[in-house]
């Protein structure tokens, strides 16, 4: 017993430091859980481009790489409609449907029906913009709900952007933007490469889009932002 004692006596300091150490490494994790996450995004679309590069069946309309960006954009509405359900706020839930709406109308934009038995149905609502019609109807719809809170969704937009969630989506916006360019044969002048470049860019502002959408989801301090606060 008294062997056993000393023993401990010796390696309780060495314990207690192992264990400040996970301690510390489990809140920095905490802390830059984004940063970790748009880490394994930029790892997950390097090496699918190190696959797929060369394979132009890979990113064609409705091909996996399209077929992909849906699904994150969908999910990132769900995700910011999910929020807002969540969120007793008035001006903090006006602007997360507003980001919904967002990401739905991507998700419209992205989605490609034509030439397929449901683009067949749809095709007198297509041929008339019906889709958008509607969206820009909802968009009417919220902005004449906040509109005697504009002054504080404004602003609470601005702090909303300045959390981890905000710049993650301005992150994807800014990708977005560089694949429409893309589109336009704006890093080069074959067809295959450029449409390559587009789609690569737009999956990776979608996977941010949906990094943006889960952390203003799980965290309330996110949502809390849109109101002016910063503390729950």
């Amino acid at each position: 017993m008294l062997i056993e004692s000393r023993l401990e006596k010796r390696l309780l300091p060495h314990r207690q430091r192992w264990n400040d150490r996970l301690f510390a490494a489990h809140a920095s994790l905490d802390k830059h859980l984004d940063l970790w996450l748009a880490g394994v995004i930029v790892a997950a679309v390097a090496v699918q481009t190190v696959l797929f590069s060369g394979w132009n069946e890979f990113y064609e309309e409705n091909a996996p790489s399209e077929m992909a960006q849906n699904v994150f954009l969908l999910l990132a509405s769900l995700f910011f409609l999910a929020a807002a359900i969540a969120d007793l706020d008035r001006i903090a839930r006006l602007s997360l449907y507003g980001l919904a709406l967002f990401c739905f109308t991507a998700f419209v934009r992205e989605v490609e029906i034509e030439g397929t038995a449901l683009g067949d149905v749809l095709d007198p609502a297509m041929r008339y913009d019906l889709d958008y019609m509607a969206i820009v109807i909802v968009a009417l719809v919220i902005v004449a709900a906040s509109f005697r809170h504009l002054g504080a969704s404004v602003r609470g937009a601005l702090s909303w952007l300045c959390t981890n969630a905000g710049r993650w989506l301005l992150v994807g916006v800014v990708f977005y933007l560089l694949g429409d360019a893309s589109e336009k044969s704006l890093f080069s002048s074959e067809k295959s490469i450029n449409q390559m470049i587009e789609e690569t860019l737009e999956q990776t502002a979608t996977m941010f889009f949906l990094l943006s959408a889960t952390l203003t989801f799980a965290s309330p301090t996110a949502r809390l932002a849109f109101t002016g606060r910063q503390k729950p």
